[in-house]
C-alpha cells in the first residue's frame, strides 16, 4: 500500500499540490481506509504528503530550490555508503545487482525501469549493513526521483547509466572504495546538471 502510493507520487501520477481523498483512494485500491491512512502517515513523515482535515491529504509540492540541499546531503551519504558497501557486500547481493542491470538493459517502460533502479540502489544501501544510513538514502532518493520526473520526461538518463552500473558492481566486488565512490558521486552530480539544464531551457 505504502509503496504503491509512493510510486504514484514519485512518478507524478498524482500531481504535486493535488488532494488525496482517503476514502476514494481506498475504494480504488480495493482496501479499507485504515491501511491507506497508515500509508499516508508514513508518506507525511517522508515529506511527500501533507495531511489536511476532512479525511484528505495533499501531495507535497516540488521545490527546485531544494536541489542544493539535496545535493550536499546526498554526496555526504554516498561517501559512507560506498565505503561500507564495498567492505560488506555479499556475493549474493552482487549477483542480484547483475540480474537487475541485465533486466534494465532491455526495459523501456518507465514505471518498471524506476522500480528496477530503486531495487538496485536498495541492494547497495542494504549492503552497508547500516539500517539508518540505508533509510536516509532511500528517503532522499524519493525526493530526487520526484524532482527528476517533475522537470524531465526523458528516460535516456537511466539507460545511459547502465554501463556505469556494471563498473560499479565490479568495483564493489573488488573492494575498490575509490572507484565505487567516484561512480556513485558522479551519478548524483550528473543528475543535478541535467535538472538544471532542464529548468533553464
Amino acid at each position: 500500500m505504502y509503496d504503491d502510493i509512493k510510486q504514484r507520487i514519485i512518478l507524478l501520477e498524482v500531481q504535486p499540490g493535488s488532494a488525496i481523498h482517503t476514502k476514494a483512494l481506498a475504494d480504488e485500491l480495493g482496501v479499507s481506509v485504515t491501511p491507506v491512512r497508515e500509508a499516508l502517515i508514513r508518506l507525511e513523515a517522508d515529506g511527500l504528503v501533507r495531511r489536511v482535515p476532512n479525511g484528505t491529504a495533499q501531495v507535497a509540492e516540488v521545490h527546485l530550490h531544494d536541489l542544493k540541499d539535496l545535493l550536499e546531503a546526498r554526496l555526504l551519504l554516498i561517501e559512507q555508503i560506498a565505503r561500507l558497501a564495498t567492505q560488506r557486500v555479499s556475493e549474493e547481493e552482487l549477483a542480484l545487482m547483475r540480474e537487475i542491470v541485465e533486466r534494465m538493459k532491455t526495459e523501456s517502460e518507465r514505471r518498471k525501469l524506476i522500480q528496477l533502479d530503486s531495487q538496485f540502489h536498495r541492494l547497495i544501501n542494504d549492503a552497508t549493513r547500516n539500517r539508518t544510513l540505508s533509510q536516509l538514502e532511500d528517503l532522499m532518493r524519493n525526493h530526487v526521483l520526484r524532482l527528476w520526473y517533475y522537470v524531465s520526461n526523458d528516460d535516456a538518463y537511466w539507460h545511459d547509466l547502465v554501463e556505469d552500473r556494471d563498473r560499479l558492481i565490479d568495483a564493489l566486488g573488488s573492494r575498490d572504495v575509490g572507484t565505487a565512490t567516484e561512480i556513485l558521486k558522479s551519478h548524483v552530480t550528473r543528475f543535478v546538471e541535467i535538472v538544471r539544464a532542464s529548468t533553464w531551457n
